[in-house]
């Protein structure tokens, strides 16, 4: 009797969930590395297109965290990415700022236009929905009527970036800043303040200012936090792509979908690991399973946005069935 106990007892912790979790979704790449003749997990097939094909949209995920954790949904984040990414490819090489405008420049970017979500919402008391796909209309506006002025003086409406200033693009570079990414997220996440209050104030602002936590102070310091981290994706977006057109009517929204699906995937694992953790795991496995659909031939823009939006969907309603919050 002890032992059934015991046994039952085990079955219901976090480790043997997280093992079990563990386990499924090796036994599901596993199926689809089968599947592919073994040739999706090959070393190869995994360095040079899963890990790489994971950064952009694992390191926007995390910028999302923060973000989205406060309770402010801010869907003008792809617009951000575009915006900062040309930017700073703008200094970069009309400006001959090279790497310094290159780094410098979306960091400055995606801070200013995080800060300007979080004024409508808090200043102007716009529902953060609201004020994110207003915000992402300017911001497509502005990268729109650039490329229309860029194309009249310097002949193309598209900037790309020279091999020159692309290292932070290349294997295995992106992978390492990602694992730096982190690391730095992590910790904030789970070790200091910025966490802590993020997801107090996320989980219930009437209790977190009765304990004395400045619910307004918290959301600026998490809306920053997570613009430099999505400024921080932007360089390695643009780094890798070499160039990323601009774009209106709220298309930059697919920008976020696969960080959007991942970020999701971490709050549905929630109870079991910690998110940037999920996020990382979620990442990968998205990259793997869309280079799996890759391979079988189906074709990007077609059936995968398909299986992309089932994806963020089904994801969508077991984050939903973990989520405590408050959504604005």
């Amino acid at each position: 009797m002890a032992t059934t106990a015991k046994k039952q007892g085990f079955t219901s912790t976090p480790l043997f969930k997280r093992l079990l979790l563990l386990v499924l979704l090796l036994v599901l790449v596993e199926i689809m590395n089968l599947i592919t003749g073994s040739s999706m997990l090959s070393m190869k097939n995994i360095t040079k297109n899963i890990l790489p094909q994971a950064v952009f949209p694992t390191c926007v995920a995390w910028g999302m965290m923060f973000i989205f954790g406060t309770g402010l949904v801010d869907l003008s984040i792809g617009a951000q990415v575009i915006l900062a990414a040309n930017i700073g490819a703008i200094l970069a090489m009309d400006a001959g700022l090279g790497y310094a405008g290159l780094i410098i420049a979306p960091f400055i970017v995606t801070v200013i236009c995080e800060l300007l979500i979080v004024f409508c919402t808090e200043t102007l008391k716009i529902p953060g929905w609201i004020a994110g796909l207003g915000c992402g209309l300017i911001f497509e506006a502005i990268m729109v009527m650039w490329t229309q002025q860029r194309s009249k003086t310097a002949g193309s409406a598209v900037i790309t970036l020279s091999d020159d200033f692309r290292v932070f693009g290349k294997w295995p570079l992106n992978v390492i800043i990602m694992l730096v990414i982190f690391v730095i997220v992590y910790l904030l996440y789970n070790r200091t303040s910025i966490g802590i209050n993020l997801k107090a104030i996320g989980g219930d602002p009437g209790v977190s200012s009765a304990v004395g936590i400045n619910r307004r102070k918290a959301l600026i310091i998490a809306a920053i936090v997570g613009a430099l981290v999505v400024g921080a994706a932007s360089i390695l977006n643009i780094s890798k792509a070499g160039s990323i057109s601009a774009s209106s009517g709220l298309a930059s929204l697919s920008v976020i979908f696969k960080a959007l699906a991942v970020v999701l995937i971490a709050q549905s694992l929630s109870a079991w690991v910690s998110e940037p953790i999920g996020a990382l795991g979620a990442g990968i496995f998205v990259s793997a399973l869309f280079n799996f659909l890759t391979i079988m031939g189906v074709q990007a823009g077609t059936m995968q946005e398909v299986v992309l939006g089932a994806v963020v969907i089904i994801c969508g309603v077991l984050a939903r069935l973990n989520y405590k919050g408050v959504a604005k």
